[in-house]
Parts: structure tokens; C-alpha cells; sequence
């Protein structure tokens, strides 16, 4: 997967090889179009970093990324159970 961005006239590549080969291709074929960071406490400010990060490098408006809450997350997994 590369994932391009732009810095003036200069483009950057970033190579994710470390995301499961499935994973990558659902990404890049547009499976993928919604990406949640959750973290509670530091966590949460990592999480908050890396959903920054994703979404600078991506360049993507149809990819939603977003933070969201352990609170949050547990509603959400109990109301689909």
C-alpha cells in the first residue's frame, strides 16, 4: 500500500507494509471507508496523534477517521450483540 502526500512540489511515499495483505487491499480498494482510534487517558492521545496522522497522510475525503471513546466503543459493541 502506498499512501501519498503532498509537501509543497514534493511528494512523500510512505510504504505500509505492515498492515495484513487483506487489510491492504480492502483499504485500497475502498472496502474500507471509516477508521476509529480509541484510547482512554495517554492512550487517548495517541490515539488522538495517530487518527491526525492517518488522516494527513491519506488524503483521502471519502475515508472518515476519526477518535472515538472506550464509553463509546462498548455502547456500540453492546448494541450490536
Amino acid at each position: 500500500v502506498i499512501v501519498k502526500a503532498q509537501a509543497g512540489a514534493d511528494e512523500l511515499r510512505h510504504q505500509v507494509d505492515h498492515l495484513d495483505a487483506p487489510l491492504a487491499q480492502d483499504l485500497v480498494e475502498g472496502r474500507i471507508r471509516r477508521i476509529y482510534f480509541v484510547g482512554q487517558g495517554t492512550a487517548g492521545v495517541a490515539a488522538l496523534a495517530c487518527a491526525n496522522l492517518l488522516s494527513f497522510y491519506m488524503e483521502d475525503p471519502a475515508l472518515q477517521v476519526g477518535l472515538g471513546s472506550v464509553d463509546g466503543l462498548n455502547a456500540e459493541l453492546r448494541n450490536r450483540s
